[in-house]
Protein backbone atom coordinates (compact mmCIF):
# COMPACT_ATOMS: atom_id res chain seq x y z
CA UNK A 1 0.00 0.00 0.00
CA UNK A 2 1.59 3.42 -0.97
CA UNK A 3 0.62 6.49 1.47
CA UNK A 4 -1.99 6.69 3.61
CA UNK A 5 -5.69 6.82 2.86
CA UNK A 6 -8.02 9.33 4.72
CA UNK A 7 -11.96 7.88 4.56
CA UNK A 8 -14.47 10.91 6.44
CA UNK A 9 -17.83 9.26 7.64
CA UNK A 10 -20.43 11.65 8.36
CA UNK A 11 -22.79 10.72 10.79
CA UNK A 12 -25.42 12.07 12.40
CA UNK A 13 -27.95 10.77 15.48
CA UNK A 14 -30.75 11.64 12.95
CA UNK A 15 -29.79 8.71 10.90
CA UNK A 16 -30.04 5.88 13.52
CA UNK A 17 -30.55 2.54 12.42
CA UNK A 18 -31.93 1.05 15.31
CA UNK A 19 -34.60 3.58 15.42
CA UNK A 20 -34.46 3.16 19.29
CA UNK A 21 -35.02 6.00 22.04
CA UNK A 22 -31.35 6.67 23.09
CA UNK A 23 -30.56 10.05 21.86
CA UNK A 24 -27.18 9.79 23.55
CA UNK A 25 -25.99 6.96 21.17
CA UNK A 26 -26.68 5.50 17.33
CA UNK A 27 -25.39 3.25 14.89
CA UNK A 28 -25.11 4.04 11.38
CA UNK A 29 -24.49 0.81 8.60
CA UNK A 30 -22.07 1.61 5.82
CA UNK A 31 -23.93 1.12 2.47
CA UNK A 32 -21.62 -0.60 1.29
CA UNK A 33 -19.09 -1.17 3.55
CA UNK A 34 -15.61 0.27 4.19
CA UNK A 35 -12.68 -2.39 3.51
CA UNK A 36 -9.53 -2.38 4.96
CA UNK A 37 -7.00 -3.07 2.57
CA UNK A 38 -4.79 -6.31 4.24
CA UNK A 39 -1.87 -4.44 2.73
CA UNK A 40 -2.35 -2.05 5.32
CA UNK A 41 0.34 -1.64 7.91
CA UNK A 42 -1.22 0.59 10.66
CA UNK A 43 -5.07 1.90 10.66
CA UNK A 44 -6.41 4.77 13.39
CA UNK A 45 -9.51 6.41 13.70
CA UNK A 46 -10.20 10.41 15.51
CA UNK A 47 -12.85 12.44 15.10
CA UNK A 48 -12.22 15.17 12.75
CA UNK A 49 -15.27 17.61 14.13
CA UNK A 50 -18.46 17.50 15.84
CA UNK A 51 -21.43 19.35 17.17
CA UNK A 52 -22.98 18.43 20.70
CA UNK A 53 -26.14 20.60 21.97
CA UNK A 54 -25.86 21.61 25.24
CA UNK A 55 -29.19 20.08 26.60
CA UNK A 56 -28.22 16.84 28.40
CA UNK A 57 -30.17 17.38 31.83
CA UNK A 58 -29.10 17.55 35.44
CA UNK A 59 -32.83 16.88 36.72
CA UNK A 60 -34.10 13.81 35.45
CA UNK A 61 -37.41 11.74 37.00
CA UNK A 62 -34.20 9.92 39.07
CA UNK A 63 -32.19 12.93 40.06
CA UNK A 64 -35.14 15.27 40.87
CA UNK A 65 -38.09 14.09 43.64
CA UNK A 66 -37.67 16.00 46.68
CA UNK A 67 -40.20 15.12 50.28
CA UNK A 68 -41.31 18.23 51.66
CA UNK A 69 -43.84 20.00 54.17
CA UNK A 70 -45.54 22.82 53.04
CA UNK A 71 -47.51 25.68 54.93
CA UNK A 72 -51.68 24.82 54.11
CA UNK A 73 -52.56 28.59 55.23
CA UNK A 74 -53.60 30.14 58.80
CA UNK A 75 -54.92 27.30 60.93
CA UNK A 76 -54.17 24.85 58.82
CA UNK A 77 -50.58 23.02 59.58
CA UNK A 78 -48.94 21.77 57.27
CA UNK A 79 -49.25 19.56 54.61
CA UNK A 80 -47.23 16.14 55.82
CA UNK A 81 -44.33 15.07 53.76
CA UNK A 82 -45.26 15.41 50.45
CA UNK A 83 -42.98 13.92 48.08
CA UNK A 84 -42.90 16.06 44.60
CA UNK A 85 -40.80 15.46 41.33
CA UNK A 86 -38.97 18.53 39.65
CA UNK A 87 -39.63 18.05 35.47
CA UNK A 88 -36.83 17.00 33.77
CA UNK A 89 -34.44 19.49 32.38
CA UNK A 90 -31.06 21.02 32.61
CA UNK A 91 -31.13 23.96 34.78
CA UNK A 92 -28.34 26.19 36.70
CA UNK A 93 -28.93 26.84 40.39
CA UNK A 94 -31.85 29.41 40.19
CA UNK A 95 -33.89 27.55 37.94
CA UNK A 96 -33.86 24.52 40.36
CA UNK A 97 -35.65 26.65 42.81
CA UNK A 98 -38.03 28.25 40.57
CA UNK A 99 -39.02 24.74 39.63
CA UNK A 100 -39.17 23.84 43.28
CA UNK A 101 -41.26 26.88 43.81
CA UNK A 102 -44.14 26.27 40.85
CA UNK A 103 -43.80 22.06 42.16
CA UNK A 104 -45.21 23.59 45.82
CA UNK A 105 -47.50 25.68 44.57
CA UNK A 106 -48.77 23.41 41.77
CA UNK A 107 -49.57 21.05 44.86
CA UNK A 108 -51.23 23.92 46.98
CA UNK A 109 -53.33 24.84 44.00
CA UNK A 110 -54.28 21.51 42.98
CA UNK A 111 -55.54 20.60 46.59
CA UNK A 112 -57.30 23.95 47.20
CA UNK A 113 -54.89 25.41 49.62
CA UNK A 114 -53.52 29.11 48.89
CA UNK A 115 -50.13 29.56 46.78
CA UNK A 116 -47.16 30.77 48.34
CA UNK A 117 -46.28 33.95 46.59
CA UNK A 118 -44.07 37.12 47.60
CA UNK A 119 -40.45 37.96 47.81
CA UNK A 120 -37.81 35.56 46.97
CA UNK A 121 -33.92 35.91 46.37
CA UNK A 122 -32.33 34.87 43.39
CA UNK A 123 -28.78 34.35 41.99
CA UNK A 124 -28.42 35.91 38.52
CA UNK A 125 -25.77 34.15 36.92
CA UNK A 126 -25.71 36.53 33.70
CA UNK A 127 -25.05 40.18 35.85
CA UNK A 128 -23.18 37.70 38.71
CA UNK A 129 -25.49 39.78 41.37
CA UNK A 130 -28.12 38.47 44.24
CA UNK A 131 -31.62 39.65 43.17
CA UNK A 132 -34.91 40.18 44.82
CA UNK A 133 -38.43 39.80 42.81
CA UNK A 134 -41.72 40.07 44.07
CA UNK A 135 -45.10 38.64 43.59
CA UNK A 136 -43.08 35.27 42.76
CA UNK A 137 -43.36 31.43 43.82
CA UNK A 138 -41.62 31.70 47.06
CA UNK A 139 -41.16 28.84 49.31
CA UNK A 140 -37.73 28.89 49.09
CA UNK A 141 -34.55 30.43 48.25
CA UNK A 142 -31.39 28.69 46.78
CA UNK A 143 -28.05 31.34 46.93
CA UNK A 144 -24.51 29.90 46.39
CA UNK A 145 -21.71 30.93 49.12
CA UNK A 146 -19.07 31.29 46.78
CA UNK A 147 -16.65 31.37 49.65
CA UNK A 148 -17.53 27.91 51.00
CA UNK A 149 -18.57 26.53 47.39
CA UNK A 150 -22.05 25.38 49.27
CA UNK A 151 -25.80 26.19 48.65
CA UNK A 152 -27.57 28.06 50.97
CA UNK A 153 -30.97 27.32 51.40
CA UNK A 154 -33.82 29.47 52.67
CA UNK A 155 -37.05 28.47 53.76
CA UNK A 156 -39.29 31.67 53.54
CA UNK A 157 -42.30 30.48 55.68
CA UNK A 158 -42.73 28.85 59.36
CA UNK A 159 -44.20 25.26 59.16
CA UNK A 160 -42.43 24.49 56.16
CA UNK A 161 -39.50 21.23 55.39
CA UNK A 162 -37.33 19.74 52.99
CA UNK A 163 -36.25 16.41 54.04
CA UNK A 164 -33.06 15.88 52.50
CA UNK A 165 -32.31 12.81 54.43
CA UNK A 166 -35.18 11.21 53.10
CA UNK A 167 -34.70 8.17 51.14
CA UNK A 168 -37.31 9.27 48.26
CA UNK A 169 -35.74 12.56 48.10
CA UNK A 170 -32.67 12.01 45.39
CA UNK A 171 -32.33 16.11 44.86
CA UNK A 172 -29.93 15.82 48.16
CA UNK A 173 -26.60 15.13 45.11
CA UNK A 174 -27.63 17.62 42.94
CA UNK A 175 -27.46 20.34 45.86
CA UNK A 176 -25.29 18.54 48.26
CA UNK A 177 -27.68 19.04 50.99
CA UNK A 178 -27.65 15.51 53.16
CA UNK A 179 -30.25 16.38 56.80
CA UNK A 180 -33.66 17.31 56.67
CA UNK A 181 -33.96 21.31 57.10
CA UNK A 182 -37.36 22.55 58.84
CA UNK A 183 -38.32 25.96 59.57
CA UNK A 184 -40.69 25.69 62.91
CA UNK A 185 -43.24 28.51 63.94
CA UNK A 186 -41.14 31.97 65.45
CA UNK A 187 -41.25 33.22 68.75
CA UNK A 188 -44.13 35.61 68.94
CA UNK A 189 -45.62 38.18 71.04
CA UNK A 190 -48.88 39.02 71.41
CA UNK A 191 -49.67 42.48 72.19
CA UNK A 192 -54.05 42.81 74.01
CA UNK A 193 -56.72 44.79 72.58
CA UNK A 194 -55.94 48.26 73.10
CA UNK A 195 -52.80 48.02 71.67
CA UNK A 196 -49.44 49.09 74.25
CA UNK A 197 -48.29 52.89 74.06
CA UNK A 198 -44.31 53.75 73.78
CA UNK A 199 -42.78 56.55 72.99
CA UNK A 200 -40.09 57.48 70.89
CA UNK A 201 -37.59 60.20 70.34
CA UNK A 202 -36.55 62.33 66.93
CA UNK A 203 -33.20 64.59 67.05
CA UNK A 204 -33.49 67.22 64.99
CA UNK A 205 -33.32 71.07 63.84
CA UNK A 206 -37.35 72.85 64.72
CA UNK A 207 -37.43 75.57 62.31
CA UNK A 208 -35.87 78.52 62.90
CA UNK A 209 -34.12 77.16 66.02
CA UNK A 210 -30.60 77.83 66.28
CA UNK A 211 -29.23 74.21 67.05
CA UNK A 212 -30.84 70.22 66.68
CA UNK A 213 -32.73 69.24 70.05
CA UNK A 214 -35.07 65.84 70.99
CA UNK A 215 -38.50 65.61 70.36
CA UNK A 216 -40.84 63.09 71.80
CA UNK A 217 -43.52 61.67 70.85
CA UNK A 218 -46.00 58.55 71.73
CA UNK A 219 -47.54 55.82 69.53
CA UNK A 220 -49.42 52.59 70.31
CA UNK A 221 -48.30 49.38 68.96
CA UNK A 222 -51.59 47.94 67.62
CA UNK A 223 -53.29 44.62 69.16
CA UNK A 224 -52.19 41.29 67.31
CA UNK A 225 -49.53 39.09 67.09
CA UNK A 226 -45.87 40.14 66.24
CA UNK A 227 -42.63 37.94 65.23
CA UNK A 228 -39.44 40.52 65.56
CA UNK A 229 -39.83 40.94 62.26
CA UNK A 230 -43.54 42.28 62.12
CA UNK A 231 -42.97 44.14 65.36
CA UNK A 232 -39.75 45.63 64.01
CA UNK A 233 -42.03 47.15 60.86
CA UNK A 234 -44.70 48.12 63.16
CA UNK A 235 -42.83 50.26 65.48
CA UNK A 236 -40.90 51.66 62.86
CA UNK A 237 -44.31 52.87 60.99
CA UNK A 238 -45.78 53.93 63.90
CA UNK A 239 -43.17 55.99 64.66
CA UNK A 240 -42.69 57.92 61.41
CA UNK A 241 -46.43 58.68 61.33
CA UNK A 242 -46.29 60.18 64.68
CA UNK A 243 -42.91 62.28 63.98
CA UNK A 244 -44.38 63.30 60.90
CA UNK A 245 -48.09 64.15 62.68
CA UNK A 246 -45.83 66.48 64.69
CA UNK A 247 -47.11 71.05 63.85
CA UNK A 248 -43.90 71.89 61.54
CA UNK A 249 -42.61 68.74 60.59
CA UNK A 250 -42.31 69.34 57.07
CA UNK A 251 -39.36 72.14 58.46
CA UNK A 252 -37.35 69.81 60.41
CA UNK A 253 -33.73 69.57 59.60
CA UNK A 254 -33.63 66.71 58.58
CA UNK A 255 -36.93 65.37 58.58
CA UNK A 256 -37.85 61.85 58.65
CA UNK A 257 -38.69 61.23 55.51
CA UNK A 258 -34.77 62.07 55.00
CA UNK A 259 -34.28 59.10 56.57
CA UNK A 260 -36.23 56.65 54.20
CA UNK A 261 -39.23 54.49 54.03
CA UNK A 262 -40.62 53.09 57.10
CA UNK A 263 -39.33 49.12 56.88
CA UNK A 264 -38.63 46.39 59.44
CA UNK A 265 -34.98 47.82 59.82
CA UNK A 266 -35.72 51.48 59.55
CA UNK A 267 -35.61 54.43 60.79
CA UNK A 268 -35.59 53.27 64.39
CA UNK A 269 -35.41 49.73 64.90
CA UNK A 270 -32.96 48.35 62.75
CA UNK A 271 -32.59 44.72 64.15
CA UNK A 272 -34.76 42.04 66.81
CA UNK A 273 -33.57 39.27 67.68
CA UNK A 274 -34.38 36.41 70.48
CA UNK A 275 -32.79 34.07 72.83
CA UNK A 276 -33.69 31.45 74.76
CA UNK A 277 -34.00 32.27 78.33
CA UNK A 278 -31.57 31.62 81.26
CA UNK A 279 -34.33 31.84 83.95
CA UNK A 280 -38.02 30.01 82.57
CA UNK A 281 -38.02 27.37 79.98
CA UNK A 282 -40.16 28.54 77.04
CA UNK A 283 -39.46 31.84 77.65
CA UNK A 284 -36.91 34.23 75.34
CA UNK A 285 -34.41 36.92 76.17
CA UNK A 286 -34.52 39.69 73.52
CA UNK A 287 -32.29 42.52 72.46
CA UNK A 288 -32.52 45.32 69.44
CA UNK A 289 -30.15 47.59 67.61
CA UNK A 290 -30.77 51.16 66.49
CA UNK A 291 -30.90 52.12 62.80
CA UNK A 292 -30.17 55.61 63.11
CA UNK A 293 -28.18 56.24 66.52
CA UNK A 294 -24.80 57.18 67.06
CA UNK A 295 -24.40 55.36 70.51
CA UNK A 296 -21.61 57.05 72.41
CA UNK A 297 -18.47 57.89 72.32
CA UNK A 298 -19.52 58.98 68.49
CA UNK A 299 -21.36 62.52 68.27
CA UNK A 300 -25.14 63.04 68.66
CA UNK A 301 -25.81 63.85 65.49
CA UNK A 302 -29.19 65.40 64.42
CA UNK A 303 -30.98 62.42 62.41
CA UNK A 304 -30.74 60.32 65.80
CA UNK A 305 -33.87 58.27 66.43
CA UNK A 306 -34.30 56.37 69.87
CA UNK A 307 -36.90 54.42 71.64
CA UNK A 308 -38.06 56.63 74.89
CA UNK A 309 -38.70 59.73 76.02
CA UNK A 310 -35.81 62.01 76.68
CA UNK A 311 -34.73 65.55 77.76
CA UNK A 312 -32.46 68.01 76.34
CA UNK A 313 -29.57 66.17 77.54
CA UNK A 314 -30.96 62.93 76.07
CA UNK A 315 -31.13 61.29 79.58
CA UNK A 316 -34.59 58.62 79.66
CA UNK A 317 -37.88 60.19 81.65
CA UNK A 318 -40.42 57.75 80.85
CA UNK A 319 -41.80 56.19 84.10
CA UNK A 320 -41.14 52.79 85.60
CA UNK A 321 -44.66 51.44 83.88
CA UNK A 322 -43.39 52.80 80.48
CA UNK A 323 -40.39 51.07 80.76
CA UNK A 324 -41.62 47.72 81.81
CA UNK A 325 -43.79 48.13 78.44
CA UNK A 326 -41.02 48.65 76.24
CA UNK A 327 -38.83 46.35 78.12
CA UNK A 328 -41.11 43.69 77.43
CA UNK A 329 -41.44 44.20 73.79
CA UNK A 330 -37.74 44.71 72.36
CA UNK A 331 -35.84 44.32 75.98
CA UNK A 332 -33.80 46.94 77.97
CA UNK A 333 -33.02 50.35 76.38
CA UNK A 334 -30.21 50.70 78.36
CA UNK A 335 -28.37 47.98 76.79
CA UNK A 336 -28.48 49.92 73.10
CA UNK A 337 -25.00 50.64 72.46
CA UNK A 338 -23.89 47.06 71.61
CA UNK A 339 -24.96 43.61 70.16
CA UNK A 340 -25.29 40.45 72.58
CA UNK A 341 -27.13 42.18 75.52
CA UNK A 342 -30.32 39.85 75.62
CA UNK A 343 -32.60 40.51 78.56
CA UNK A 344 -35.20 39.07 79.87
CA UNK A 345 -38.75 39.75 77.91
CA UNK A 346 -41.30 37.29 79.19
CA UNK A 347 -44.28 38.52 76.98
CA UNK A 348 -42.45 36.49 74.12
CA UNK A 349 -43.28 32.84 73.56
CA UNK A 350 -43.14 29.91 71.03
CA UNK A 351 -39.52 28.51 69.08
CA UNK A 352 -36.35 29.56 68.13
CA UNK A 353 -37.59 29.15 63.91
CA UNK A 354 -34.40 28.44 61.94
CA UNK A 355 -35.28 29.76 58.20
CA UNK A 356 -31.47 29.30 56.67
CA UNK A 357 -29.53 26.49 56.29
CA UNK A 358 -26.04 25.37 54.41
CA UNK A 359 -25.39 22.35 52.32
CA UNK A 360 -22.99 19.70 54.58
CA UNK A 361 -21.37 19.13 50.89
CA UNK A 362 -20.17 21.01 47.92
CA UNK A 363 -23.53 20.65 44.78
CA UNK A 364 -23.10 18.90 41.48
CA UNK A 365 -25.59 21.22 39.53
CA UNK A 366 -22.82 20.78 36.25
CA UNK A 367 -22.88 16.78 36.77
CA UNK A 368 -21.98 16.98 33.18
CA UNK A 369 -18.12 19.02 32.67
CA UNK A 370 -16.82 17.32 29.94
CA UNK A 371 -17.80 15.93 26.68
CA UNK A 372 -16.46 12.52 25.60
CA UNK A 373 -17.15 10.15 22.11
CA UNK A 374 -16.76 6.93 22.32
CA UNK A 375 -16.90 4.36 19.57
CA UNK A 376 -17.88 0.81 21.37
CA UNK A 377 -16.60 -1.66 18.89
CA UNK A 378 -14.08 0.15 17.25
CA UNK A 379 -11.43 1.35 19.29
CA UNK A 380 -9.99 -0.49 21.97
CA UNK A 381 -7.35 1.65 22.74
CA UNK A 382 -5.81 5.44 21.57
CA UNK A 383 -2.48 7.65 21.78
CA UNK A 384 -2.20 11.40 22.06
CA UNK A 385 0.52 12.76 19.45
CA UNK A 386 3.25 11.81 21.94
CA UNK A 387 2.11 8.42 21.60
CA UNK A 388 0.64 8.11 25.07
CA UNK A 389 -1.89 6.24 25.64
CA UNK A 390 -4.94 8.25 26.71
CA UNK A 391 -7.62 5.99 27.31
CA UNK A 392 -10.71 4.78 24.85
CA UNK A 393 -12.92 8.00 23.46
CA UNK A 394 -12.16 9.14 20.26
CA UNK A 395 -12.89 12.80 21.95
CA UNK A 396 -12.96 14.70 25.16
CA UNK A 397 -14.04 18.23 25.31
CA UNK A 398 -15.10 20.51 27.78
CA UNK A 399 -18.47 21.95 28.75
CA UNK A 400 -18.75 25.42 27.35
CA UNK A 401 -21.42 27.86 26.42
CA UNK A 402 -25.30 27.74 28.11
CA UNK A 403 -28.12 25.37 27.94
CA UNK A 404 -29.59 25.63 24.48
CA UNK A 405 -26.07 26.30 22.65
CA UNK A 406 -24.12 24.21 20.50
CA UNK A 407 -21.11 22.96 21.40
CA UNK A 408 -18.08 22.41 18.52
CA UNK A 409 -15.42 20.51 18.54
CA UNK A 410 -12.45 20.79 16.09
CA UNK A 411 -8.97 19.86 17.49
CA UNK A 412 -6.10 20.94 15.99
CA UNK A 413 -4.49 17.88 16.47
CA UNK A 414 -6.96 14.35 17.26
CA UNK A 415 -7.12 11.94 19.38
CA UNK A 416 -5.88 9.27 16.80
CA UNK A 417 -6.99 5.42 17.99
CA UNK A 418 -5.36 2.43 16.56
CA UNK A 419 -7.96 0.67 15.03
CA UNK A 420 -5.41 -2.18 13.33
CA UNK A 421 -7.22 -4.72 14.45
CA UNK A 422 -9.58 -3.83 11.40
CA UNK A 423 -6.93 -4.90 8.82
CA UNK A 424 -8.07 -6.66 6.02
CA UNK A 425 -11.33 -6.57 7.40
CA UNK A 426 -14.59 -4.68 6.61
CA UNK A 427 -16.61 -1.97 8.56
CA UNK A 428 -20.06 -1.98 8.42
CA UNK A 429 -21.21 -0.11 11.26
CA UNK A 430 -19.86 2.16 13.43
CA UNK A 431 -21.65 3.06 16.75
CA UNK A 432 -20.76 6.08 18.80
CA UNK A 433 -22.01 7.49 22.24
CA UNK A 434 -21.62 10.59 24.27
CA UNK A 435 -20.25 10.02 27.51
CA UNK A 436 -19.79 12.18 30.38
CA UNK A 437 -16.04 12.80 32.26
CA UNK A 438 -16.36 9.49 33.99
CA UNK A 439 -17.07 7.77 31.09
CA UNK A 440 -20.56 7.07 32.51
CA UNK A 441 -23.14 7.29 29.32
CA UNK A 442 -25.39 10.87 29.16
CA UNK A 443 -28.86 10.17 29.89
CA UNK A 444 -30.39 12.49 26.97
CA UNK A 445 -30.51 15.05 24.71
CA UNK A 446 -34.12 16.04 25.69
CA UNK A 447 -34.74 15.18 21.50
CA UNK A 448 -31.53 16.78 20.04
CA UNK A 449 -29.46 15.19 17.75
CA UNK A 450 -25.60 15.18 17.39
CA UNK A 451 -23.73 15.21 14.53
CA UNK A 452 -19.62 13.76 14.00
CA UNK A 453 -17.59 13.55 11.30
CA UNK A 454 -15.33 10.59 11.89
CA UNK A 455 -12.11 9.62 9.78
CA UNK A 456 -10.41 6.33 9.45
CA UNK A 457 -7.05 6.33 8.22
CA UNK A 458 -4.88 3.82 6.72
CA UNK A 459 -1.05 3.28 5.93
Amino acid sequence: MSGARSTPLFLSSSKDATGDSDETSFTVRLEPPLRISDTATKVSAYIDSATVPYSFPNVTATTGTVVVRMPLGAGQGNSGEVTLTLPTGVYDLTEIAQQLNTAVNTYLHNNSYPVLTGDWKYYDFGTNAEVTATGAPNFCSLLPDFHKNRIKLTLNYDDSEIDFADNDTTLDDLLGFTSKCSRTSQAQIVVPGGGYTISGSFRTVLYEASGASWNNVDFTIAAGTYTTTSLALEINTKFVAAVTARSGSEYDTPTIASLGAASASNPLIKTLSLQASNEVPGEFRVDFTYDNFDPPPAAIVAGNCQIGKVNSGGTNTNSAEEIAVIKQLIGNIDYFASTGDHTRASGWTGGLSTAQFTAENAATIDKVTEVGIAAPGLAHGSYSADGNSAGSSLARFQVTGGPGSNMVFRPPLPIKVDVSHLIGGLVSEVKLMLVDQHGTQIDSLLGEKFSVVLVIESE
